[in-house]
């Protein structure tokens, strides 16, 4: 790592910290507010360890009022000012919805969707949904608590055989890995010890690919 990139890290750790003490937090409340470990953060505010997209995306759903450019670059001021947007207009892609996404079996299902934060990832195009994840079947590729950012398929031809999504199979969202044959489609878990689903296609009502996986560290 060259010194540059060193500096780099210590300055965004100092903005980090500041960031925390302008909100009168401690390392403890903050970590938990963030879901990060409270001894990961510590190493984030001494520069040991840098911000990564996943810790930038936690921080900004948890506090939508930071200006990420100034945490990352220093640039602008801490929090986002009232008229950097025109009109109503905010800068945002994906939509986190509080429904959790089962990486387990079909269950009963009654999520009401409710938008809960909105957030901005760069290098996405479009508008997204994100979830969460409950559940362990899919381990060890997504976890329970993993955040997923989604983007509906129009039509089952676009479908990849043998490759993970979400797929709301009898009303249920479930995390699955799909498998397309002639006369089948099986849902299957990564985790061995989950039965694989024989899935009826008249009961399969929405499949989303899953372009960003977020982990809380």
């Amino acid at each position: 790592m060259s010194d540059i990139e060193k500096e780099k890290k210590i300055l965004q750790g100092k903005r980090l910290t500041e960031f925390r003490n302008f909100l009168g937090k401690t390392q403890v409340d903050f970590a938990n507010d963030v879901k990060l470990d409270r001894a990961y953060l510590a190493q984030i505010e001494t520069g040991a360890k840098g911000i990564s997209r996943n810790v930038q995306m936690n921080v900004t759903i948890c506090y939508n009022n930071l200006n990420l450019d100034w945490l990352m670059n220093g640039e602008g001021f801490m929090i986002k000012e009232e008229n950097s947007f025109s009109g109503k207009e905010k800068l945002t892609n994906v939509k986190l919805y509080n429904i959790e996404a089962l990486a387990g079996s079909v269950e009963p299902n009654d999520q009401i969707e409710v938008v809960v934060a909105e957030f901005y990832i760069p290098d996405l195009i479009g508008s997204h949904s994100a979830v969460t994840v409950k559940g362990n079947s899919m381990e060890s590729t997504i976890l329970d608590g993993d955040l997923v950012v989604l983007k509906k398929i129009d039509s089952v031809q676009h479908i990849k055989h043998n490759s993970i999504y979400l797929v709301v199979y009898d009303g249920t969202p479930l995390i699955k890995r799909i498998q397309i044959f002639p006369d089948i489609i099986l849902l299957k878990s990564d985790n061995p010890f989950y039965p694989i689903i024989n899935a009826d296609s008249e009961k399969i009502t929405s499949i989303y690919s899953i372009v960003k996986l977020l982990r809380n560290l």
